[in-house]
């Protein structure tokens, strides 16, 4: 892997990591959920920085389900600029985001990712991800997700 080591994101790069996310996704998120997620307990925002700025980002969350209820883990974002892309930084981030949550307590951790976003869906099969549920029109544009989910072997 190159770049920086992954550490949580400092304030004074918030905005850097909207950026990176606002030129990876065509339809992001605003700028006030990223607000919420850093000053969150039960969130994080890790970065991987490089020589020139931020190489990757990923959100990880705990979420309050109404039904079922319950509470469970949930990956918000993950975005490595093109340039950085099969470096093993989006394995990094996966793995720390996970542990984050692992070490709250989840056992169940979702995330959603586009279905024609292959080479993200390899890799979170690889880590342990499943195919739980189709979502139609999931997207803005009308694409739909794959809700996908990781049981840890507590709670299977």
């Amino acid at each position: 892997m190159t770049g920086g080591p992954l550490r949580p994101a400092r304030w004074s790069e918030l905005a850097e990591v909207y950026r990176l996310h606002r030129t990876v996704f065509p339809h992001p998120y605003g700028f006030w959920r990223f607000i919420g997620y850093q000053v969150s307990p039960r969130s994080t925002i890790l970065v991987v920085p490089g020589d020139r700025g931020l190489r990757a980002y990923g959100v990880a969350t705990i979420s309050d389900l109404w039904h079922p209820p319950g509470v469970v883990g949930e990956i918000i974002s993950l975005a490595v600029l093109e340039p950085y892309r099969r470096q093993g930084l989006a394995r990094l981030l996966m793995a720390d985001l996970v542990g984050f949550l692992e070490t709250r307590g989840m056992g169940e951790i979702y995330l959603q990712v586009a279905v024609s976003n292959t080479p993200a869906q390899e890799l979170y099969n690889d880590l342990g991800f499943t195919v739980k549920d189709r979502l139609p029109r999931y997207y803005v544009d009308g694409e739909d997700a794959w809700l996908m989910v990781r049981v840890s072997s507590e709670e299977a």
